[in-house]
This record gives C-alpha cells, structure tokens and sequence, in this order.
C-alpha cells in the first residue's frame, strides 16, 4: 500500500513541468528570506526597545539622583555651619536638633537610590553627624550655663541699682528738709552703700563668669575644625560616590588631596583669626 502510494507522488512529481517547480522553489526561498528578515528584524526591534527602555530608566534615576544630591550638599554645608556656630545658640530658646531633620531627611532619600557601597558611607555619615552633635552639645553646655547665670546677675545688678537710685532719692528729700533727720540719713546711707556693694560684688561677679565664657568660647573655635574633620572626610568620600553615581568624571585621590589642604588651610587662617582678635592691641 505504501510502495503505491510512494510510486504515485513520483509519478505526479514527474508529471508537473520544471518551469512551475522553479517557480515553487522561487517561492520558497523568497519566503524563508523575508521570514528570516523579519525574525532579525523584530529581534533588533525587541533589542533597541530593552536598550530604550533600560537608557530611559537609567536618566530617570539620574535625575532624581542630581536633585537628591545637590540638595544632600547643600543641607551638609547648613549642618556644619550650624555646628561652628552653636557656641552662639541659645540652647534655652532654640531647638538645635532642628537645624539636622533637613540633612538626615535627605540621606534617608538617598538611601533609595544610591548605589551598595555609597549606602554603607552614608550610614557612617549619619553616625558620625549624630554623634558629632551630641558631642558638640556637651561642649556648649557649659557656655549656656554660663550665660544663663549672667543673665541672673544682669538682673540682680538691675534691682540693686533701682533699689540704690530710690535711697540715694530719698536721702536727697531729707537733706532738703527744714529740719534734718541725721539717724534715719545714716540709716538710709548704710542701705544705699551696702546695696552698691552688692551692686559691685554681683558686676564682679558677672565679669568672671563673662571671661570664663570668652575662654570656653575661643577654646570652642580654635577646636572646632578638628572636630569636623572626620564628618568632613566622610562627606568627601560620599561626594565622590555621587559624582561617580552622575556620570562625572572624578579622581578621587586629587579630589581628597585638594580637600585636605583646603581643610588645613582654613584651619590655619581661623587659628591666625583668633589670635589677632585676642592679642593684646599694639
């Protein structure tokens, strides 16, 4: 049955002319080429489409990025400005921890789109800044004590002279009078004397606890650089991280070299600073 079979398919093959198998065979592989072109073809298409997509992905990220960057740089120079300036604070009136909320709200940003490694320098960085706070915190305590005791005796010199001006007023009234009261004039002189005794004892006072604030206050300044250069070395690394993450061209190891001299350098022009504030006039 299968050898008939066979034996009719020759014979119609042999049966149909050369010029239409030519055109079948035409036929075919122009097909098989126009499948294959578009098979390449929707490949290429489905290769540029992922390239796009992923380009596209790539420069949304990078935007968001430069916001969240520039904004991380501008909030970590308000935060160290805020700590070269917090021996002025008046730690009674203001809530200092206020001046971080905007510096760490940023870094819990970055956190979302930094890359691994720049996740574990901004975790270091937002330790550092903590802890860099509650140390400084602790240096200016003693200052606000201080001040807070000046302002005690500031007002005690105020009674004692609103006091002293009302003697020495009514001692002023008897002397006019027809007649003197030499005992209650004696009386009233020893109050007046005494109150601007306590007067000067209290200015005295003041003054020490003034000097003993200047002292705390330049010993603040001439230490304060030193202080920050961990938080500042830590904040130059993750700069690097971020301009690397943006696409921007870096050498790291000038750009630390460069820092650390302008570290230096502003160190020694705040020491310079001090002293011609502080050096006896010429």
């Amino acid at each position: 049955m299968i050898s008939e079979l066979m034996a009719c398919l020759i014979e119609f093959v042999h049966s149909v002319p050369d010029v239409i198998w030519s055109g079948v065979i035409a036929s075919v592989l122009t097909l098989s080429g126009v499948l294959i072109s578009n098979y390449d073809n929707t490949r290429r298409l489905r290769m540029q489409l992922i390239h796009d997509a992923a380009e596209k992905s790539k420069e949304r990220i990078t935007s968001i990025r430069r916001e969240i960057y520039l904004r991380a740089t501008d909030e970590a120079h308000r935060v160290m400005r805020h700590f070269i300036a917090l021996r002025q604070v008046d730690l009674a009136e203001t809530n200092t921890s206020e001046a971080l909320h905007g510096f760490q709200s940023t870094l819990s940003k970055m956190q979302l789109v930094v890359e691994p490694g720049t996740l574990t320098l901004l975790n270091s960085l937002n330790k550092e800044c903590t802890g860099l706070f509650v140390k400084l915190l602790r240096k200016v305590q003693p200052m606000q004590d201080l001040r807070t005791e000046m302002f005690g005796l500031d007002r005690l010199i105020e009674f004692m002279d609103e006091q002293a001006t009302k003697k020495l007023a009514e001692i002023k009234i008897l002397s006019a009078a027809p007649v003197l009261d030499g005992r209650q004039i004696d009386t009233l002189m020893k109050i007046y004397e005494n109150q601007l005794a306590k007067k000067a004892e209290h200015q005295q006072a003041r003054e020490a606890k003034r000097e003993e604030a200047e002292h705390l206050s330049n010993a603040y300044d001439k230490a304060i650089f030193s202080e920050l250069t961990p938080f500042g070395i830590l904040l130059e690394k993750v700069s690097i991280e971020m301009r690397s993450e943006l696409g921007l061209t870096t050498d790291a190891a000038a750009y630390a070299a460069e820092m650390g001299r302008l570290r230096i350098e502003m160190g020694e022009l705040t020491e310079r600073t001090l002293e011609s504030m502080h050096s006896p006039a010429q």
